[in-house]
């Protein structure tokens, strides 16, 4: 594998800490990328909704000083739940209860920090707050502090303590630390070069129904990389992760269906999960999709849904049937009428607009603390291309 790794750890609030409470060749069909997640927000975690009395009083006690409620209310304030979004209160309550001692609060302002997000982008002071949650050995910020050390955002680049604090937070069972880990052994970033360490801590990640590192595992098994290749493993992988909604495995088991590899070929099915991943804005998926309308492959041949998908594909780095994304949306608004490309591009605009998330790769996956958000940033790793069978 290469490239650089991104890991982020933002937001598991419920975390409980010591001592606290042929596919490249066949152009867009695979993704083969490994995926950089960080959990972004548990849904378990109640929301701030002022007509609700529990919520009631956990402004109440959070205006008394306690830093679990001051904490709520920065997730409701900086996610809109049931008030109207405000980064800036949001950071003001976050800074309260960081200020207390709070690990959870003093990583979510770190990011804060890292985006200008409410506050001023200060990479130094993100760096701050995830290093005194990291030392209370809060997982979250041990990964997020990794992060910063691997790729020298707001500190001297130490690729050796970044791996020391990525181990720390994958040996409390942080699941997005151990997918981390595995790739950084994965592409010999920081440690040696290991395969079977990678896959050891993918499969850590995916006992707890993880579904990145069941994605990672798929990976493994479709390139053959620290593995004997066996499609069908993949395909039994990727299943589980695509089952939890997990977009980029969606995309994968479709590409697999689609050629016949580890599974019965079914271009009905590959149709199925690239709509499924594409529903959730993953580029390549709706790339895919692009092309299975251009063709009348799985689905029948409508050139202004072709068009629609390619319009919503224009940020990834597929290729569709040889083109890129750009050549191939040319292409295909060429043979629909102005009026109905008139209409198709505003139905993609009103899509875009509406589903903000997807647009920066944020996707609902189960993790051991509950359900969250994780981002998705590839990172291109080697494959073996892969013959139709």
């Amino acid at each position: 594998m290469s490239g650089k790794v991104f890991a982020l750890s933002f937001r598991s609030r419920w975390f409980a800490a010591p001592g606290r409470r042929s596919f490249l060749p066949l152009r867009a069909l695979l993704a083969m990328a490994v995926w950089a997640v960080f959990p972004l927000w548990a849904p378990g975690q109640n929301a701030l909704v002022p007509s609700d009395t529990k919520m009631a009083r956990a402004l109440a006690r959070a205006q008394e000083g306690r830093a679990e409620d001051e904490v709520k209310l920065g997730i409701a304030l900086q996610l809109g739940q049931g008030i109207t979004p405000d980064p800036s209160q949001a950071a003001r309550w976050f800074l309260k209860a960081a200020n207390q001692g709070d690990p959870a609060a003093q990583t979510d302002i770190a990011y804060l920090y890292l985006k200008g997000e409410g506050v001023p982008r200060n990479e130094g002071e993100a760096f701050k707050w995830l290093q005194r949650a990291a030392v209370e050995e809060y997982a979250p910020a041990q990964s997020g502090l990794s992060y910063l050390l691997l790729t020298g955002m707001g500190v001297k680049q130490d690729q050796r303590s970044g791996v020391i604090w990525m181990t720390r937070a994958a040996r409390h069972g942080f699941e997005v630390a151990e997918v981390n880990l595995g790739m950084l052994y994965a592409r010999g970033v920081g440690v040696p070069q290991d395969q079977g360490q990678a896959l050891r801590w993918f499969h850590n990640a995916a006992r707890r129904h993880f579904a990145p590192a069941e994605f990672m595992l798929g990976v493994a098994y479709e390139t053959g990389n620290g593995v004997r290749q066996d499609f069908a493993v993949a395909a039994h992988w990727y299943r589980k992760a695509a089952k939890r909604g997990y977009p980029p495995a969606q995309n994968n088991l479709g590409a697999l269906y689609g050629v016949g590899a580890g599974v019965h070929k079914h271009q009905e099915q590959a149709v199925r999960w690239y709509r499924l991943a594409a529903e959730q804005g993953h580029g390549s998926a709706c790339a895919n999709l692009a092309r299975a309308y251009s063709t009348g492959t799985g689905v029948k041949l409508d050139d202004s849904s072709a068009y629609y998908w390619a319009l919503l594909a224009r940020d990834s780095q597929s290729e569709i049937s040889g083109f890129s994304v750009p050549e191939f949306t040319q292409n295909i608004r060429s043979r629909i009428s102005s009026d109905q490309a008139g209409r198709v591009e505003f139905q993609a605009e009103d899509w875009r607009r509406n589903n903000p998330l997807s647009q920066r790769s944020w996707y609902l996956v189960r993790m051991s603390t509950g359900h969250s958000y994780i981002a998705v940033l590839a990172a291109p790793v080697s494959s073996k291309p892969v013959s139709s069978k």
